[in-house]
């Protein structure tokens, strides 16, 4: 599932193909921002993944709302997918990083606007992703 916006920046979470038999999703997540970039792999509850889903679904149907997402250790990822405006713009916004013995790093997303033509694929891929939960 991806979201971009005019100028290149853009969002991509997939499931990694390793965690087919896991119980939780093991999600690998790309970003471009203004020039910076980040990859990230995380593990998401699956609930929480199956709400992100649900409010995705929601948030289609609606134009207006918001639906969140948080990783097992929020600082590797938490983001928010919302409407940025009355008039059902789209946009996400939020933090993927790692952090390890020695090291931290983050890169903090502040809202890539994205057109809301593109929310039907985004919420078609977020449930192929919750059917292939366990």
């Amino acid at each position: 599932m991806k979201v971009w916006a005019d100028n290149g920046d853009s969002l991509e979470i997939e499931r990694a193909t390793s965690d087919v038999d896991s119980y939780d999703v093991l999600l690998l997540v790309r970003v471009q921002f203004h020039g910076f970039s980040a990859e990230i792999d995380t593990w998401v509850l699956r609930a929480a993944w199956l709400g992100f889903t649900q409010d995705l679904g929601v948030l289609e149907e609606r134009r207006q709302g918001e639906a969140k997402l948080t990783g097992m250790s929020p600082d590797e990822l938490s983001i928010a997918i919302r409407s940025i405006d009355r008039a059902g713009h789209m946009g996400v916004e939020g933090t993927v990083g790692a952090r390890g013995h020695n090291y931290s790093a983050s890169l903090r997303v502040a809202v890539l606007v994205f057109a809301p033509s593109q929310l039907p694929a985004l919420v078609h891929d977020a449930r192929v992703i919750a059917s292939g939960l366990s």
